[in-house]
């Protein structure tokens, strides 16, 4: 396989400037784009997340905001966001009981208006047999630009700040509602209505938008912090630039509030990427079925590298954060496209068992002199404690022979050691230790066929070509961070606990052996 091992930003995307030349979208090493993925959000264990969202451009520019539960990446709540030139808009998630809820006192226009707290909504999965609120409380954020205003329209005044308060952002109200029997602009552009009945057909406002795309300059940064335990990390998310295809228009993604839309499936996402295998900045080309794939061509990787630290003299603990943020967009309702799988098939017996949401994965970890670790337990009949989580649990009646490590959810939590550094579970089970007996080095995980001691059905390639690399990228979308936790308890009557978070680095790989 042709590979290149670098940090995450950097993998699966082409240098800067570059793209910036080509119009390809790729992941921007200068962290703005025209979409964020904020890859972690979590109230659990006392957890509040701050999301921060900045408009570096002189632009007026309308963008859609989505907290996506880390299952299934089924949203819990979304709104369009309307930015002045250098905005910089802010809210906290908390715990709200067993679920969770959105907090700003940001004055940047919203619609629907936001009011005081905001709860987040289970409604996409309140009726799935033993569905839980708690689902709410862990999972990652989206951030797409839907379109940019006119600056010297009506609406660009009304989102103005002024003595940091909009000219009138009731009137983007207005102009997404029906008062009086009267359609508001952009009701009426849309066909809003349609929304509620839950049909497609409803389309975009375009009343005060330029006539012509031109995104980018978005910027966001995220921190987790736990006031009992005394302990933050933070990191930035990632930005994709040239997401929306060349051409377009100034409001092609402003769709109605209450419209779950626009996400990576729309049509106006672009066709091509610039991904970097082997050095080469090379250009992938979805084919004609899916638009996601172009999303997923950027943060396809063969594998993900990085440290843990458990060090028991530190009380040190270690999570590795990998989320898959286009999992949902293969998934048709009943099974996964590739480079995702549905069913694992025992390499001895031959049988086939049905994963469901989970990914078999591999994992090797090493010490800091080389030594390795890498052969997952044999499955015991019966077992559901797995060497870490989530997992996959095997069939009491029909156990694969060597069980394979999984990645179950759409945010997942490998934890390293007896407990989680982020107070976070993905399946809400107990942490279990990775690394026995190791106090601290470096992992990789195999996101590769390859490293699987039995075969899924889906192949783990990315439809799609790339040129000047013979083959089609091979692994799976990821994206994510490692947190590790040094915990001193009080020290002089202060609390002296430390977190630091850290990229992962990535192998970005094509299919071919050449």
């Amino acid at each position: 396989m042709k590979k290149n091992l670098l940090s995450l930003a950097v993998a699966a995307s082409a240098a800067g400037m570059t793209s910036l030349a080509t119009a390809q979208m790729y992941i921007n090493t200068e962290h703005t784009g025209e979409a964020l993925v904020f890859p972690l959000y979590s109230t659990q264990g006392g957890n509040d997340t701050y999301i921060h969202i900045v408009n570096t451009t002189a632009q007026y520019k309308a963008v859609k905001v989505r907290m996506l539960e880390g299952e299934e990446s089924l949203e819990t709540l979304d709104f369009n966001l309307y930015m002045s030139p250098q905005d910089h808009f802010s809210f906290a998630i908390t715990a709200d009981g067993d679920g969770a809820l959105l907090r700003t006192g940001d004055t940047s226009c919203t619609v629907p208006a936001i009011s005081g707290d905001v709860p987040f909504t289970d409604l996409l999965w309140a009726d799935e047999v033993g569905a839980e609120e708690a689902r709410e409380q862990m999972g990652y954020v989206e951030v797409i630009e839907m379109g940019q205003i006119d600056e010297d329209s009506d609406t660009a005044a009304d989102i103005l700040h002024a003595a940091g308060t909009p000219g009138d952002c009731a009137q983007l109200v207005t102009n997404w509602s029906v008062v009086e029997g009267a359609e508001g602009a952009w009701y009426g552009e849309a066909s809003a209505e349609l929304v509620d009945t839950g049909s497609d057909d409803a389309s975009v406002g375009t009343t005060d938008f330029n006539a012509a795309w031109s995104g980018g300059g978005l910027y966001g940064v995220a921190t987790v912090i736990n006031v009992a335990e005394g302990t933050a990390f933070g990191y930035d998310a990632v930005a994709i630039e040239d997401l929306v295809a060349a051409g377009s228009t100034g409001s092609v993604l402003h769709y109605p509030p209450g419209d779950t839309r626009p996400d990576f499936d729309d049509a106006a996402v672009a066709d091509t990427a610039n991904v970097n295998v082997d050095g080469v900045q090379t250009v992938y080309t979805r084919g004609v079925t899916n638009p996601a794939d172009t999303v997923s061509a950027v943060f396809m990787s063969e594998s993900i590298s990085n440290d843990y630290i458990i060090d028991s003299g530190l009380n040190a603990l270690t999570d590795w954060v990998v989320t898959m943020p286009t999992k949902s967009n293969h998934f048709n309702g009943v099974e996964f496209d590739a480079p995702f799988s549905n069913t694992l098939t025992d390499s001895i017996t031959g049988t086939a068992t049905a994963l469901g949401l989970c990914q078999p994965v591999s994992m090797t970890g090493y010490d800091r002199e080389e030594d390795t670790q890498d052969a997952p337990p044999t499955v015991t009949p019966g077992s559901d404690a797995p060497p870490f989580s989530p997992s996959v649990a095997p069939d009491p009646e029909d156990p694969v022979s060597v069980g394979d490590w999984a990645l179950c959810a759409e945010t997942n939590i490998i934890h390293f050691g007896a407990a989680s550094a982020t107070n976070s579970s993905s399946n809400l089970a107990s942490a279990q230790i990775f690394v026995d007996g190791w106090a601290a080095g470096w992992a990789v995980l195999d996101l590769t066929e390859e490293g699987l001691n039995n075969t899924v059905d889906n192949e783990r390639v990315l439809p799609g070509t790339v040129d000047d690399n013979p083959g089609e990228l091979t692994g799976l979308p990821v994206t994510g961070f490692a947190v590790a936790e040094y915990s001193n308890g009080s020290l002089g009557g202060a609390l002296a606990n430390y977190q630091m978070s850290w990229e992962h680095k990535t192998s970005v790989a094509t299919s071919s052996t050449d």
